[in-house]
């Protein structure tokens, strides 16, 4: 990756700028909503099931936003294992716990750094766009984010290249002058592969700003 050829970066959000795990995250709420509904089950298997449910509904057609695709995964999940669970409070459990993750302890410092380089910058994520406004807005990050784009918004999931493509468009950049930084193989360094981007880190042990001073060279 020729660093001198970059003209503007593109930014996953969970697990890149926010500091979120599923396991320490996601399995947790499960339990205790299994726990509510005072049903014995084994919360990491739950889980499991309903993310590849929920997974499955988001390749379909038409389009299901994030929300739907959860209803519908919780639905599945509550007829697979007899759960007798409201899955609509299930999905909306769970916004609420993506709305409050906290950032990453180097997400600011790295942001400072790529405002001082002058490039453009925006975020793209899988998200449904009022989940993504009251994110941003939790953490903090409503004063720094400008640009976005959400899979509501390109009606295609990471790693789809419109949402990539959307961001590029918006931000006024051809995708060949794009490098972008998030966390996971399979939806950000493979969506960026294919919109044409010109390269992608992923914070990995190097952490936010290790991944953005690579950008920056």
């Amino acid at each position: 990756m020729d660093v001198a050829r970059v003209e503007a970066v593109s930014l996953d959000l969970f697990g890149t700028l926010l500091d979120f795990s599923i396991e320490r995250d996601e399995t947790p709420l499960v339990k205790d909503l299994l726990e509510e509904a005072g049903v014995d089950r084994d919360a990491g298997e739950v889980l499991d099931a309903w993310v590849r449910a929920s997974l499955a509904e988001r390749g379909k057609t038409p389009f299901r936003t994030v929300r739907e695709s959860l209803v519908v995964g919780a639905r599945v999940v509550d007829e697979g294992f007899g759960l007798g669970i409201d899955p609509w409070g299930w999905a909306l459990a769970l916004e609420e716990l993506w709305v409050s993750v906290p950032l990453r302890g180097d997400a600011l410092e790295g942001l400072e750094r790529l405002e001082a380089s002058g490039l453009a910058w925006g975020v793209v994520t899988n998200l449904d766009a009022c989940v993504l406004e009251r994110v941003l807005e939790a953490s903090g990050l409503s004063e720094w984010v400008k640009v976005g784009v959400c899979s509501e918004d390109a009606r295609a999931y990471k790693p789809h290249p419109r949402p990539f493509w959307m961001l590029a468009d918006r931000l006024g950049f051809k995708p060949g002058g794009f490098v972008h930084v998030g966390d996971a193989a399979g939806e950000d360094r493979a969506g960026a592969r294919a919109a044409g981007f010109m390269g992608c880190r992923l914070v990995g042990e190097e952490g936010f700003v290790g991944a953005v001073d690579g950008v920056l060279g």
